[in-house]
């Protein structure tokens, strides 16, 4: 007994979502089956009604072997299945799974078949790639609103990253559009102010008008090119310090309504030299304990918010160190966070 075929399309080739078959026509007419059905055209009738059926099976292109379902499907009478049947499932195969198959509409769903994996494909790595851009987006929107930066919600993905990207250098601008704006009315108003100036020195007389023109545009470009404060994020990046812990300090700070000045840093790198520990180190102690400063002589080494001293203690302690900074003329304070000398 000679064994049955393979079948002819994968079995989770499913099309039922495809409205159309194609349909080889210069093909069909050169077939015998054709041939046969130009003397009989009730077959053409019974064999169009197969096909299509199989295209919408499963899998894709195969029908099942029972009398009954196959001449429902070609929409013949039972009577006149059984005389017609071999001449209605020409071309169709019996393959090892137990169903009948169509070489030629087989070839043309596997060739539907492997379009629409690639298409999926392409959907599912889509969708995968908005999901982890929504997700980047989200984690650089945090760690901007940590910075103290506000940006619009619908900013390019590529400008978020150019503004993560500078945040350890301290390069970050405020892309607000009501900035933007601001920004360029300014620009136009210094341009106007200027042009303004020159004109009414020349009215004047040619010596004095020039003099004004020339001081009021030299003013404008000083106030223009005038280099920007450092943020507090640059300045502690410049030291070293994590940028994590940095973020989580600079809000500590601000909690506690205590400036960042240069003479908190400098005192805060004297302590810590004096403990042995590193900036960062002791940036990370004071989060962990609340403490707005630190002290190499607490007992900072325990977990927990415990100092050693009773609150009272504590309490005053930490008023000494704020004072101090703030009146030891410590500098000028920088984006309303750190102070550089």
């Amino acid at each position: 007994m000679n064994e049955l075929p393979q079948p002819l399309t994968p079995p989770d080739c499913d099309l039922r979502d495809f409205p159309f078959m194609p349909l080889d026509i210069a093909r069909l007419r050169r077939s015998k089956a054709w041939l046969k059905a130009k003397r009989n055209p009730a077959l053409a009738f019974y064999q169009v009604n197969l096909w299509t059926a199989a295209w919408h099976d499963m899998p894709a292109g195969s029908l099942e072997d029972d009398d009954d379902v196959l001449a429902d499907l070609a929409m013949c009478e039972p009577s006149k299945w059984k005389k017609l049947k071999a001449e209605v499932m020409h071309g169709f195969v019996l393959c090892s799974d137990g169903r009948w198959y169509h070489p030629i509409v087989c070839e043309k769903a596997r060739d539907s078949w492997a379009a629409k994996q690639a298409r999926m494909e392409k959907e599912e790595n889509e969708r995968e790639r908005k999901r982890k851009e929504r997700e980047e987006r989200s984690r650089m929107f945090d760690m901007l609103r940590e910075a103290g930066q506000t940006t619009p919600w619908n900013i390019s993905t590529k400008e978020l990253r150019e503004l993560v990207t500078h945040l350890s250098r301290g390069q970050v601008e405020d892309m607000t559009r009501t900035n933007s704006d601001s920004h360029s009315a300014g620009a136009c108003q210094s341009r106007l102010r200027e042009r303004e100036g020159q004109g009414e020195g020349q009215g004047q007389g040619e010596g004095q008008g020039q003099g004004e023109g020339q001081g009021q545009g030299q003013g404008e470009k000083e106030k223009n090119t005038k280099k920007e404060k450092p943020t507090a994020i640059a300045v502690l990046a410049s030291l070293g310090v994590d940028q994590t812990v940095a973020l989580d300090w600079i809000q500590l700070r601000k909690a506690k309504k205590a400036a960042i000045t240069q003479t908190a840093l400098d005192g805060m790198k004297r302590e810590a030299e004096r403990a042995g520990i590193t900036l960062t180190d002791a940036m990370r102690i004071c989060c962990e304990k609340g403490w707005a400063a630190f002290d190499s002589t607490w007992d900072w080494k325990t977990r927990g918010a415990s100092s050693g001293m009773t609150r009272e203690e504590q309490i005053a302690r930490n008023n000494e160190l704020v004072a101090a900074q703030f009146l030891g003329g410590g500098g000028n304070v920088i984006d309303g966070e750190v102070v550089n000398a």
